[in-house]
């Protein structure tokens, strides 16, 4: 049977029944289906989707690997869309990243026509995969704003205390990014750039699209304070550990650790 060339209505269009077993996460149905013959590299003529870009758009990483180890190859010349920029709209990407740039998925492809996963990143200022993607230095300029000097005096850990409990941290590492806290929890990591000698600016996304930046001033090597916004930090100000800042892969193993 033709498995191509079946129709089934979703939430992508009309797509072929391979698509959809994949939209659905259906690996044991993928797994069927290419066994009687479905190809894992068609490419469906009204959507011009391929059963590993669906596999993008759901995130479903466990899919997208079997289809690799399967001969699904990036098609995105064809397809006129980018498999990387697609990645990103994704809740949590980083696990897809290396899997697509492994198969040859490429970060300077104009999605759409329009921008490419590099310009996606430069453009949210996402300068932890910026750095990772930008491989040919078109954002090299954007990138320096956020590469602090070695010797930086804010580069450290800074957290306040009241009655003995820390409240807030922030910890400000080499790689130009912010991991922004209140006690334990982390609340993300974002980008942070000088401005002047004492003063810099945390650039925190707050939600989707909106940002609200936390900037600090340097009272002397040892105490930073939250100027704006009002409030943030208790008002305290923040003192520097004596321990290095980790960088964003040291700190993400050290909470898989904790978390184990």
């Amino acid at each position: 049977m033709n498995y191509e060339a079946k129709t089934v209505t979703t939430g992508f269009g009309f797509t072929t029944v391979l698509e959809n077993a994949v939209g659905r996460h259906s690996l044991e149905f993928v797994q069927w289906l290419v066994q009687e013959g479905a190809d894992v590299n068609h490419i469906s003529e009204r959507e011009k989707l391929t059963p590993l870009e669906v596999a993008v758009v759901t995130g479903e990483e466990k899919v997208i690997r079997w289809l690799l180890e399967h001969g699904a190859i990036v098609q995105e010349q064809k397809t006129g869309r980018s498999l990387l920029a697609t990645a990103l709209v994704r809740e949590n990407p980083d696990a897809l990243i290396p899997l697509l740039l492994k198969a040859g998925a490429d970060p300077y492809v104009r999605h759409a026509g329009r921008k490419s996963a590099v310009d996606f990143l430069a453009e949210n200022h996402d300068v932890m995969r910026l750095r990772r993607l930008d491989t040919k230095g078109v954002y090299r300029q954007l990138l320096a704003q956020y590469t602090p000097a070695k010797d930086s005096p804010f580069i450290g850990i800074w957290k306040n205390e009241e009655s003995g409990f820390e409240t807030f941290s922030l910890i400000l590492n080499h790689e130009g990014l912010a991991i922004v806290g209140a006690s334990i929890m982390p609340f993300g990591f974002f980008p942070w750039r000088t401005e002047g000698t004492n003063r810099a600016v945390i650039e925190m996304m707050i939600e989707k699209g909106k940002r609200q930046d936390i900037v600090v001033e340097l009272q002397d090597r040892t105490q930073l304070r939250v100027v704006s916004p009002e409030g943030m930090g208790g008002g305290h100000p923040l003192k520097k550990r004596p321990e290095k800042p980790l960088s964003v892969e040291e700190y993400r193993k050290a909470l898989n650790s904790d978390e184990k």
